[in-house]
């Protein structure tokens, strides 16, 4: 919160000028989702701001769709932890984005994108690599694409702008089915 008050500080605004708050809400490292929710909250409601939550996943789009052409399939690959990689499949047409596959913690080929083999072609894949990734999509890799703060950025505006901002209660982190190693003891019986 020092950092963050000393950046505000800084670029000379006040916490009170704030009307909007993004912060990446997940999948991805359990305490670091929870740290973001954790201080987007407590910024949002110093702020009286609106928060707008950016999945991990939207964060890879968002980068390359800011340097590549847009059209078609795009899978986002983000690593967990081993072989497992979080998978989430986009479309992209006429400038809208549309969600077919929520983030999954995977560590093979799903088959939910086994079955869309045949559109494989109109495919772009970004994120981090899974060895295990079929060749045909690893052939599809959209090289030297990293996130980026000024994609981002555009993203929480244009949300915000068309109302899918949220109270700040509502600024939580997404977990996946699989999402902890943890596995609960047996219990005494």
């Amino acid at each position: 919160m020092a950092l963050l008050d000393a950046l505000l500080t800084e670029a000379g605004v006040n916490i009170k000028d704030v009307g909007v708050v993004g912060f990446g809400c997940g999948p991805g490292s359990f305490t670091g989702v929870r740290m973001a929710a954790s201080v987007t909250q407590a910024l949002s409601y110093a702020a009286a701001a609106k928060v707008v939550p950016v999945p991990s996943a939207r964060v890879w789009l968002e980068s390359a769709l800011s340097s590549q052409s847009s059209a078609g399939y795009w899978l986002t690959s983000i690593k967990s932890r081993g072989e497992a990689h979080y998978l989430t499949l986009y479309k992209v047409a006429d400038g809208q984005v549309s969600l077919l596959q929520a983030s999954s913690l995977v560590d093979g080929m799903p088959q939910w994108l086994t079955d869309c083999q045949p559109n494989w072609a109109d495919f772009k894949v970004v994120g981090q690599y899974p060895n295990w990734l079929a060749a045909p999509l690893a052939e599809r890799w959209v090289a030297k694409i990293e996130p980026s703060a000024r994609a981002i950025l555009n993203y929480v505006s244009r949300a915000h702008e068309a109302g899918e901002s949220v109270t700040p209660e509502l600024a939580l982190p997404v977990y996946v089915d699989g999402d902890s190693p943890w596995v609960k003891a047996a219990q005494p019986g």
